[in-house]
């Protein structure tokens, strides 16, 4: 999966990194701006365990983001205090390596991660919160880019023409990042839109997914 640094909305420069490779676009922008901003790139905010293995396999994307804060994939964190990163991103409870030390900060807001300019003050190199109020501006916009079923997501974004009901059930299937057939069934299942709403955004999911497929 292609991990991205969003910081300009109009140029757009690729660069390798371990497992794929990094955009990045000269963007500040809010929660639902990031999104929106990711989205027309194709891609989507990372889980905090993405964003982790990225940046501990890469110094140079790890100095690139020195100073600033994003917003990550999900809301809400019940993780609290000092952690230490694993190799799959994971937090383990204890301060390490200030390198490889995160300080979480509860809270059920979108979730963000600040990498800190240096590790001296603090003892840690990541700050990971759940508190920033949405409207919040976040320094820089980063992402992954969007494949296997992450491109139906997309799809189905682009695809759907329908009411505000339908329109926010896609915007949750794209923000996901679970497989989309099981974003819609959950949608399904919550009675909240019409049978004929759910009939069209299953055929959307189908008719994304298959175009995932075969690009």
């Amino acid at each position: 999966m292609a991990f991205a640094i969003a910081r300009t909305q109009t140029q757009v420069r690729e660069i390798k990194v371990t497992g794929g490779s990094v955009a990045l676009i000269d963007a500040e922008a809010n929660h639902a701006q990031s999104i929106e901003i990711l989205s027309k790139h194709g891609m989507r905010p990372p889980t905090y365990q993405e964003a982790f293995v990225h940046l501990m396999q890469n110094p140079g994307l790890k100095e690139q983001l020195k100073g600033k804060w994003f917003y990550l994939a999900g809301e809400g964190l019940q993780a609290n205090g000092y952690h230490t990163i694993d190799n799959t991103g994971n937090l383990k409870a204890g301060r390490g390596n200030p390198e490889e030390t995160v300080y979480a900060y509860p809270g059920s807001r979108p979730l963000s991660l600040m990498v800190d300019s240096d590790t001296i003050v603090y003892l840690r190199r990541f700050f990971l919160k759940g508190v920033d109020w949405p409207g919040s501006i976040a320094q820089v916009v980063v992402g992954v880019k969007l494949d296997g079923s992450s491109q139906a997501h997309a799809g189905v974004l682009e695809a759907a023409q329908a009411s505000k009901q339908l329109q926010k059930a896609v915007s949750a299937v794209v923000r996901s990042t679970g497989p989309a057939e099981e974003v819609v069934s959950r949608i399904a299942q919550s009675g909240l839109m019409n049978k004929g709403d759910v009939k069209k955004l299953q055929a959307l999911v189908r008719d994304a997914t298959k175009l995932g497929q075969t690009s």
